[in-house]
Protein backbone atom coordinates (compact mmCIF):
# COMPACT_ATOMS: atom_id res chain seq x y z
CA UNK A 1 0.00 0.00 0.00
CA UNK A 2 1.37 3.21 -1.00
CA UNK A 3 2.52 5.53 1.58
CA UNK A 4 1.16 8.33 0.23
CA UNK A 5 -2.62 6.44 0.67
CA UNK A 6 -1.69 5.79 4.11
CA UNK A 7 -1.22 9.68 4.91
CA UNK A 8 -4.60 10.44 3.85
CA UNK A 9 -6.92 11.42 6.29
CA UNK A 10 -9.37 8.65 6.87
CA UNK A 11 -6.21 5.84 7.09
CA UNK A 12 -4.31 8.79 9.17
CA UNK A 13 -7.51 8.29 11.52
CA UNK A 14 -7.50 4.25 11.65
CA UNK A 15 -4.08 4.08 11.86
CA UNK A 16 -3.80 6.65 14.79
CA UNK A 17 -5.40 3.54 16.94
CA UNK A 18 -4.17 0.13 15.06
CA UNK A 19 -1.14 1.50 14.15
CA UNK A 20 0.18 1.88 10.64
CA UNK A 21 1.82 -1.29 10.15
CA UNK A 22 -0.71 -3.22 11.07
CA UNK A 23 -3.15 -1.05 8.84
CA UNK A 24 -0.79 -1.10 5.60
CA UNK A 25 -0.32 -5.21 5.84
CA UNK A 26 -4.16 -5.69 6.09
CA UNK A 27 -5.07 -3.23 3.35
CA UNK A 28 -2.27 -4.52 1.36
CA UNK A 29 -4.03 -8.33 1.67
CA UNK A 30 -6.94 -6.74 0.52
CA UNK A 31 -5.62 -4.89 -2.67
CA UNK A 32 -3.73 -7.85 -3.19
CA UNK A 33 -6.87 -10.42 -3.00
CA UNK A 34 -8.65 -8.02 -5.12
CA UNK A 35 -6.47 -7.88 -7.84
CA UNK A 36 -6.14 -11.20 -8.17
CA UNK A 37 -10.14 -11.61 -8.99
CA UNK A 38 -9.58 -8.96 -11.77
CA UNK A 39 -6.72 -9.95 -13.34
CA UNK A 40 -7.56 -13.99 -13.08
CA UNK A 41 -9.92 -13.84 -16.32
CA UNK A 42 -8.06 -11.99 -18.97
CA UNK A 43 -10.76 -13.05 -21.81
CA UNK A 44 -13.45 -12.36 -19.26
CA UNK A 45 -11.96 -9.02 -17.94
CA UNK A 46 -9.39 -7.39 -20.85
CA UNK A 47 -6.89 -4.98 -19.42
CA UNK A 48 -8.59 -1.82 -20.10
CA UNK A 49 -11.41 -3.04 -18.31
CA UNK A 50 -9.46 -4.03 -15.49
CA UNK A 51 -7.96 -0.64 -15.28
CA UNK A 52 -11.34 0.73 -15.44
CA UNK A 53 -11.99 -1.04 -12.42
CA UNK A 54 -8.97 0.17 -10.55
CA UNK A 55 -8.18 3.82 -9.17
CA UNK A 56 -8.58 5.73 -5.93
CA UNK A 57 -8.17 4.58 -2.47
CA UNK A 58 -9.80 1.47 -1.14
CA UNK A 59 -12.22 3.20 1.25
CA UNK A 60 -14.67 0.85 1.71
CA UNK A 61 -12.16 -1.43 2.56
CA UNK A 62 -10.92 0.82 4.80
CA UNK A 63 -14.20 0.85 6.38
CA UNK A 64 -14.26 -2.91 6.80
CA UNK A 65 -11.50 -3.36 8.86
CA UNK A 66 -11.98 -0.04 11.07
CA UNK A 67 -15.27 -1.58 12.02
CA UNK A 68 -13.47 -5.42 12.64
CA UNK A 69 -11.24 -3.38 14.39
CA UNK A 70 -13.54 -1.25 16.22
CA UNK A 71 -15.43 -4.47 17.61
CA UNK A 72 -12.13 -6.38 18.41
CA UNK A 73 -9.13 -4.44 19.38
CA UNK A 74 -7.06 -7.22 18.55
CA UNK A 75 -8.78 -9.38 15.60
CA UNK A 76 -7.34 -13.22 16.11
CA UNK A 77 -5.63 -14.74 12.99
CA UNK A 78 -9.34 -16.13 11.83
CA UNK A 79 -11.30 -13.12 13.01
CA UNK A 80 -8.36 -10.67 10.82
CA UNK A 81 -8.82 -13.28 7.59
CA UNK A 82 -12.76 -13.17 7.79
CA UNK A 83 -12.27 -9.21 8.11
CA UNK A 84 -10.10 -9.09 4.94
CA UNK A 85 -11.75 -11.59 2.74
CA UNK A 86 -15.56 -9.06 3.49
CA UNK A 87 -13.19 -5.84 2.73
CA UNK A 88 -12.76 -7.96 -0.74
CA UNK A 89 -16.83 -9.01 -1.04
CA UNK A 90 -17.37 -5.12 -0.58
CA UNK A 91 -14.67 -4.21 -2.96
CA UNK A 92 -15.56 -6.56 -5.75
CA UNK A 93 -19.25 -5.32 -5.48
CA UNK A 94 -18.23 -1.85 -6.09
CA UNK A 95 -16.03 -2.40 -8.60
CA UNK A 96 -19.13 -4.65 -10.45
CA UNK A 97 -21.34 -1.29 -10.37
CA UNK A 98 -18.46 0.72 -12.13
CA UNK A 99 -18.00 -2.02 -14.61
CA UNK A 100 -21.29 -2.15 -15.66
CA UNK A 101 -22.03 1.55 -15.74
CA UNK A 102 -20.01 1.67 -18.77
CA UNK A 103 -23.04 1.67 -21.00
CA UNK A 104 -23.03 0.54 -24.68
CA UNK A 105 -19.90 -1.70 -23.52
CA UNK A 106 -20.89 -5.15 -23.80
CA UNK A 107 -17.19 -6.45 -22.29
CA UNK A 108 -18.01 -4.43 -19.36
CA UNK A 109 -21.01 -5.66 -18.56
CA UNK A 110 -20.07 -9.58 -18.68
CA UNK A 111 -17.22 -8.17 -16.69
CA UNK A 112 -19.25 -6.55 -14.12
CA UNK A 113 -21.64 -9.77 -13.84
CA UNK A 114 -18.33 -11.82 -13.76
CA UNK A 115 -17.65 -9.65 -10.27
CA UNK A 116 -20.80 -9.64 -9.19
CA UNK A 117 -20.69 -13.47 -8.78
CA UNK A 118 -16.94 -13.77 -7.12
CA UNK A 119 -18.42 -11.31 -4.43
CA UNK A 120 -21.54 -13.42 -3.79
CA UNK A 121 -19.36 -16.63 -4.03
CA UNK A 122 -16.93 -15.09 -1.07
CA UNK A 123 -19.23 -13.71 0.74
CA UNK A 124 -21.06 -17.04 0.69
CA UNK A 125 -17.48 -18.45 1.28
CA UNK A 126 -17.71 -16.63 4.45
CA UNK A 127 -20.98 -17.82 5.81
CA UNK A 128 -24.48 -17.62 5.32
CA UNK A 129 -25.03 -14.26 6.91
CA UNK A 130 -22.10 -12.55 4.80
CA UNK A 131 -23.38 -14.20 1.97
CA UNK A 132 -27.02 -12.57 2.80
CA UNK A 133 -26.02 -8.92 2.97
CA UNK A 134 -24.29 -9.24 0.00
CA UNK A 135 -27.12 -10.14 -1.52
CA UNK A 136 -29.32 -7.53 -0.22
CA UNK A 137 -26.28 -4.85 -0.97
CA UNK A 138 -26.65 -5.90 -4.87
CA UNK A 139 -30.39 -5.32 -4.40
CA UNK A 140 -30.13 -2.07 -2.72
CA UNK A 141 -27.71 -0.57 -5.27
CA UNK A 142 -30.32 -1.82 -8.47
CA UNK A 143 -33.02 -0.27 -6.99
CA UNK A 144 -30.94 2.79 -5.85
CA UNK A 145 -29.98 3.24 -9.63
CA UNK A 146 -33.34 2.09 -10.96
CA UNK A 147 -34.85 4.78 -8.75
CA UNK A 148 -32.26 7.53 -9.65
CA UNK A 149 -32.76 6.26 -13.69
CA UNK A 150 -36.68 6.71 -13.10
CA UNK A 151 -36.42 10.44 -12.26
CA UNK A 152 -33.94 11.74 -15.16
CA UNK A 153 -34.64 15.23 -15.99
CA UNK A 154 -37.55 15.60 -13.64
CA UNK A 155 -37.55 18.95 -12.37
CA UNK A 156 -40.43 18.04 -9.91
CA UNK A 157 -38.21 15.03 -8.30
CA UNK A 158 -38.83 15.09 -4.45
CA UNK A 159 -36.30 15.10 -1.98
CA UNK A 160 -37.70 11.92 -0.62
CA UNK A 161 -36.83 10.28 -4.03
CA UNK A 162 -33.60 11.80 -4.49
CA UNK A 163 -32.60 10.18 -0.49
CA UNK A 164 -34.38 6.75 -1.75
CA UNK A 165 -32.08 6.94 -4.64
CA UNK A 166 -28.84 7.75 -2.40
CA UNK A 167 -29.23 5.47 0.66
CA UNK A 168 -29.43 2.85 -2.02
CA UNK A 169 -26.78 3.01 -4.77
CA UNK A 170 -23.74 4.52 -2.14
CA UNK A 171 -25.24 4.19 1.08
CA UNK A 172 -25.95 0.79 0.77
CA UNK A 173 -22.39 -0.45 0.06
CA UNK A 174 -21.13 1.55 3.54
CA UNK A 175 -23.95 0.04 5.31
CA UNK A 176 -22.71 -3.64 4.40
CA UNK A 177 -19.15 -2.37 4.58
CA UNK A 178 -19.88 -2.00 8.39
CA UNK A 179 -21.82 -4.22 8.85
CA UNK A 180 -19.20 -7.29 7.50
CA UNK A 181 -16.70 -5.89 9.41
CA UNK A 182 -18.89 -5.79 12.57
CA UNK A 183 -19.75 -9.36 11.91
CA UNK A 184 -16.45 -10.65 10.86
CA UNK A 185 -14.90 -9.24 14.34
CA UNK A 186 -17.80 -11.43 16.09
CA UNK A 187 -20.08 -8.71 17.32
CA UNK A 188 -23.45 -9.83 18.34
CA UNK A 189 -26.44 -8.58 16.29
CA UNK A 190 -27.36 -5.10 18.13
CA UNK A 191 -23.95 -3.41 17.94
CA UNK A 192 -23.84 -5.15 14.26
CA UNK A 193 -27.20 -3.51 13.16
CA UNK A 194 -26.08 -0.30 14.65
CA UNK A 195 -22.96 -0.23 13.15
CA UNK A 196 -24.74 -0.48 10.05
CA UNK A 197 -26.39 1.91 10.49
CA UNK A 198 -23.67 4.38 11.51
CA UNK A 199 -22.33 2.94 7.75
CA UNK A 200 -25.26 4.10 6.23
CA UNK A 201 -25.71 7.43 7.22
CA UNK A 202 -22.09 8.12 6.36
CA UNK A 203 -22.86 6.68 2.93
CA UNK A 204 -25.54 9.19 2.16
CA UNK A 205 -23.23 11.86 3.36
CA UNK A 206 -20.41 11.02 1.48
CA UNK A 207 -23.30 11.15 -1.90
CA UNK A 208 -24.25 14.36 -0.80
CA UNK A 209 -21.11 16.00 -0.43
CA UNK A 210 -20.02 14.18 -3.77
CA UNK A 211 -23.67 16.23 -5.24
CA UNK A 212 -22.47 19.34 -3.44
CA UNK A 213 -19.31 19.37 -5.44
CA UNK A 214 -20.61 18.90 -8.80
CA UNK A 215 -22.46 22.60 -8.83
CA UNK A 216 -19.36 23.76 -6.73
CA UNK A 217 -16.55 22.81 -8.90
CA UNK A 218 -14.07 24.58 -11.23
CA UNK A 219 -16.70 25.78 -14.42
CA UNK A 220 -15.01 23.09 -16.71
CA UNK A 221 -15.99 19.79 -14.45
CA UNK A 222 -19.43 21.23 -12.65
CA UNK A 223 -22.51 20.57 -13.67
CA UNK A 224 -21.83 16.78 -15.43
CA UNK A 225 -25.04 15.81 -13.32
CA UNK A 226 -26.74 18.19 -14.23
CA UNK A 227 -25.48 17.00 -18.00
CA UNK A 228 -27.24 13.93 -17.79
CA UNK A 229 -30.72 14.83 -16.00
CA UNK A 230 -29.43 13.72 -12.49
CA UNK A 231 -30.87 16.14 -10.50
CA UNK A 232 -29.50 16.17 -6.84
CA UNK A 233 -30.14 18.19 -3.58
CA UNK A 234 -28.79 21.34 -4.40
CA UNK A 235 -30.31 21.67 -7.74
CA UNK A 236 -33.59 20.55 -6.23
CA UNK A 237 -33.28 23.03 -2.84
CA UNK A 238 -32.43 26.10 -6.14
CA UNK A 239 -35.69 24.81 -7.83
CA UNK A 240 -37.88 25.80 -5.44
CA UNK A 241 -35.99 29.11 -4.81
CA UNK A 242 -35.93 29.91 -8.26
CA UNK A 243 -39.08 28.39 -10.23
CA UNK A 244 -37.09 29.83 -13.52
CA UNK A 245 -34.36 27.07 -13.25
CA UNK A 246 -37.19 24.42 -14.28
CA UNK A 247 -36.52 26.23 -17.85
CA UNK A 248 -32.98 26.47 -17.96
CA UNK A 249 -33.04 22.73 -17.55
CA UNK A 250 -35.02 21.87 -20.47
CA UNK A 251 -32.65 23.41 -22.65
CA UNK A 252 -31.70 20.46 -25.10
CA UNK A 253 -28.04 22.00 -25.13
CA UNK A 254 -27.67 20.00 -22.19
CA UNK A 255 -24.22 21.69 -21.84
CA UNK A 256 -25.40 25.24 -21.58
CA UNK A 257 -28.03 24.65 -19.22
CA UNK A 258 -25.36 23.02 -17.02
CA UNK A 259 -23.86 26.17 -16.91
CA UNK A 260 -26.42 28.20 -16.24
CA UNK A 261 -27.92 26.09 -13.38
CA UNK A 262 -24.80 26.05 -11.64
CA UNK A 263 -24.79 29.73 -11.44
CA UNK A 264 -28.27 30.38 -10.42
CA UNK A 265 -27.80 27.54 -8.06
CA UNK A 266 -24.97 29.33 -6.83
CA UNK A 267 -27.05 32.42 -6.30
CA UNK A 268 -29.15 30.79 -3.69
CA UNK A 269 -29.11 29.14 -0.23
CA UNK A 270 -29.06 25.33 -1.59
CA UNK A 271 -25.20 25.13 -1.10
CA UNK A 272 -25.16 25.84 2.59
CA UNK A 273 -28.49 23.66 2.43
CA UNK A 274 -26.71 20.69 1.10
CA UNK A 275 -23.87 21.29 3.38
CA UNK A 276 -26.49 20.82 6.84
CA UNK A 277 -28.21 17.88 5.20
CA UNK A 278 -24.07 16.46 5.01
CA UNK A 279 -24.07 17.34 9.09
CA UNK A 280 -27.55 15.67 9.66
CA UNK A 281 -26.44 12.53 8.03
CA UNK A 282 -23.39 12.78 10.43
CA UNK A 283 -25.24 13.54 13.54
CA UNK A 284 -27.55 10.56 12.51
CA UNK A 285 -24.83 8.57 11.97
CA UNK A 286 -22.43 9.31 15.41
CA UNK A 287 -26.23 8.44 17.30
CA UNK A 288 -26.40 5.01 15.63
CA UNK A 289 -22.47 4.52 16.99
CA UNK A 290 -23.18 5.24 20.10
CA UNK A 291 -25.63 2.78 20.39
CA UNK A 292 -23.41 0.05 19.57
CA UNK A 293 -21.70 0.47 23.26
CA UNK A 294 -18.20 0.24 21.58
CA UNK A 295 -15.04 1.29 23.62
CA UNK A 296 -14.42 4.55 23.41
CA UNK A 297 -11.37 5.10 21.62
CA UNK A 298 -12.87 2.87 19.48
CA UNK A 299 -16.05 5.29 18.80
CA UNK A 300 -13.91 8.09 18.53
CA UNK A 301 -11.68 6.67 15.59
CA UNK A 302 -14.72 5.82 13.78
CA UNK A 303 -16.48 9.18 14.62
CA UNK A 304 -12.98 10.56 13.19
CA UNK A 305 -13.01 8.36 10.23
CA UNK A 306 -16.10 10.13 9.15
CA UNK A 307 -15.62 13.25 9.26
CA UNK A 308 -12.14 12.69 7.35
CA UNK A 309 -13.86 10.79 4.52
CA UNK A 310 -16.73 13.61 4.46
CA UNK A 311 -13.90 16.66 4.54
CA UNK A 312 -11.48 14.53 2.05
CA UNK A 313 -14.00 15.01 -0.17
CA UNK A 314 -14.74 18.83 0.12
CA UNK A 315 -10.98 19.45 -0.36
CA UNK A 316 -10.92 17.43 -3.42
CA UNK A 317 -13.51 20.17 -5.25
CA UNK A 318 -11.77 21.77 -7.62
CA UNK A 319 -11.79 25.70 -7.07
CA UNK A 320 -14.57 25.43 -4.46
CA UNK A 321 -16.17 28.49 -3.32
CA UNK A 322 -14.20 28.84 0.16
CA UNK A 323 -17.08 30.22 2.68
CA UNK A 324 -19.65 27.26 0.86
CA UNK A 325 -17.45 24.30 0.96
CA UNK A 326 -15.33 24.62 3.95
CA UNK A 327 -14.60 21.41 5.90
CA UNK A 328 -17.17 20.67 8.42
CA UNK A 329 -14.57 19.87 10.92
CA UNK A 330 -13.28 23.76 10.93
CA UNK A 331 -16.79 25.21 10.49
CA UNK A 332 -17.79 23.55 13.73
CA UNK A 333 -15.15 25.44 15.74
CA UNK A 334 -16.37 29.01 14.15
Amino acid sequence: MPTLLLGAAPHCAVASVVGERRLRVDLDDCVTRIADVVRAEPMIIPSDVAAMCGGGAPLRPLLVLACAYAARPQLPPARRDLAVRSAVVVELLRLARRARGESGNAQALVAGDYLIGCAQAAACAIGEEAGAVAAQTLVRLCEGQAEEAAARFDVHRRDEAYYVAIAGKTGALFEAAAQLGALAAGLGPAPAAALAEYGSHLGIACQLVDDLRDVTASTRTAGQDIVAGVYTLPVLHALRARPELAAVLRDPDRNRAAREAVQIVGSTDAVERTRLAVQRQLDLAARALSTARLRINATAMLTALSTALVDERLAAAAEPPAAAVRPLAAAANQ
